[in-house]
């Protein structure tokens, strides 16, 4: 008999451990990635993540509003879809460590099929919207 993991699902602080990609300051969207546009909050002592906007489609309105976000208007695409080896490219380039979003190589990474799938991790939404 052989068992295969195809994918977890989890909420946030799970998938931060089970992942290994910190999911708290200034990289905190696994989709987004480095291309999130964080920016932080002098005063309030936070990150703040202005860059939704970017999944709408092309034409829709609220690209072009100015006066209920951040002043900016939003022309870019959403960033693509993570390609097989992604992950494992990132950890090689940026390193894992206090500025990288990777905390550590998940073990998961030492399944032979692991670093091939696409869709590794699911978020929960019951769990998230509930904390929200």
């Amino acid at each position: 008999m052989h068992v295969v993991i195809m994918w977890t699902i989890n909420d946030f602080p799970a998938y931060a451990n089970l992942s290994s990609w910190i999911t708290k300051g200034q990289y905190t969207c696994p989709c987004c990635g480095f291309e999130i546009g964080s920016k932080w909050l002098r005063y309030d002592r936070n990150f703040c993540y202005m860059c939704h906007c970017r999944w709408l489609e092309p034409n829709h309105k609220w690209r072009y509003n100015k006066k209920d976000f951040d002043g900016t208007q939003e022309f870019r695409a959403p960033p693509d879809l993570p390609s097989e080896d992604f992950s494992l490219r990132q950890m090689e380039y940026h390193g894992v460590g206090d500025w990288s979003p990777w905390k550590k190589r998940s073990i998961l990474f030492i399944l032979p099929y692991w670093q091939h799938s696409v869709l590794r991790h699911n978020l929960d939404v019951m769990h998230i919207e509930k904390n929200v």
